[in-house]
């Protein structure tokens, strides 16, 4: 081997040798939290160092040797935890913790607890307010806690109890009351819709299920918004003067069903093989024919059933639950037809 080629062979493993070094100066292992009995427990990460580690306002833990997994077994299971451990934080005077929250020692250990600013809120309502996850709030400042301590983004829907009516609702910043096919209100913007000329090839015109007719679907939602209605499209093309089931026609899909109220046809999507499961977020809700359905989906398939839009009277169950479900003097012998043949 030449001189030259064995300075360069020395040199490399020179370098290995410091890299080694370093790497055992600095790497160790981060854990979440510190228990009772003093020991680093929860392992978060391996071979990392103080400062990856100590990052943010984590209540983390720092173990200067970087463990094997032996080492993990053996504190895991015998010995409680990792010994060595070194808190990250000691007080509150090197914690920065996130808006929203503050730092407070408890028992000699920082923490950041929440602790919203709820004296300079941009837009403050006093006394209680409806969050958008459709839950009455005490106040404000008591649903921005319990924004931070679930980690959700709940805002002001709007103020006062939630409704089940747009009747009290007072919508702010432009916003308009409408009801949800569950019967909740909501405070939202009124979308505008594009103009649309008599001859454009964009017009398709729709007839609502309140009887009249609209440039686009974009319209018939607006009206809806603004009106704090809940219109629906009825069926394709101008609203005629005297609809029935039998004089309108269904796009595939579709099957015709009459509204008891309106005394008007509609046009609504019916599945006869639709499966209509029940979770602890959806609402039950109570049908005009005094009958508890477990959320909308049932109340819909009901009403395939039957030929007869049944609508939702309020949300929750019903009292007395006697009433049968509405009979369709109206149902077409088509939609008859239609839907006998989904099934």
């Amino acid at each position: 081997m030449s001189s030259a080629n064995f300075v360069v062979y020395l040199m490399a493993f020179i370098c290995q040798i410091l890299m080694l070094h370093i790497r055992d100066v600095s790497a160790g292992s981060c854990w979440l939290a510190v228990g009772s009995n003093g020991r680093c427990q929860n392992l978060l990460m391996t071979d990392t160092t103080r400062e990856n580690c100590c990052v943010g306002n984590r209540g983390t833990a720092w173990v200067e040797e970087d463990a094997s997994s032996s080492d993990l077994f053996r504190w895991r299971a015998l010995t409680g935890g990792a010994p060595n451990c070194q808190r990250c934080h000691n007080s509150c005077s090197t914690m920065q913790c996130s808006v929203g929250k503050k730092c407070k020692e408890r028992n000699g250990i920082p923490k950041c607890v929440c602790a919203p600013d709820c004296h300079n809120l941009r837009d403050r309502h006093r006394g209680p307010v409806c969050g958008s996850d459709n839950r009455t709030y005490k106040n404000q400042c008591t649903m921005l806690k319990h924004n931070c301590r679930h980690n959700n983004h709940v805002e002001v829907a709007y103020p006062g109890e939630c409704q089940t009516s747009c009747d009290t609702v007072q919508c702010t910043h432009n916003r308009h009351c409408i009801l949800d096919q569950n019967h909740i209100a909501h405070c939202v913007e009124c979308s505008n819709c594009p103009r649309i000329r008599h001859n454009s090839p964009s017009r398709m015109l729709l007839c609502g299920s309140d009887g009249n007719t609209y440039n686009s679907q974009c319209h018939i939602r607006r009206a809806t918004c603004l009106n704090q209605g809940n219109i629906q499209t009825a069926y394709k093309g101008r609203c005629q003067d005297s609809p029935t089931c039998d004089n309108i026609q269904c796009t595939s899909g579709k099957s015709c069903l009459m509204n008891p109220t309106t005394q008007r046809p509609q046009c609504v999507t019916c599945i006869a093989s639709m499966y209509c499961g029940h979770s602890q977020q959806e609402i039950p809700l109570c049908g005009v024919d005094n009958k508890t359905y477990n959320n909308w989906c049932a109340l819909r398939r009901a009403s395939c059933e039957s030929g007869v839009i049944i609508e939702a009277k309020h949300p929750g169950r019903c009292e007395g639950n006697t009433s049968r479900r509405l009979n369709s003097p109206h149902r077409s012998r088509q939609n008859r037809r239609n839907y006998a043949h989904q099934t």
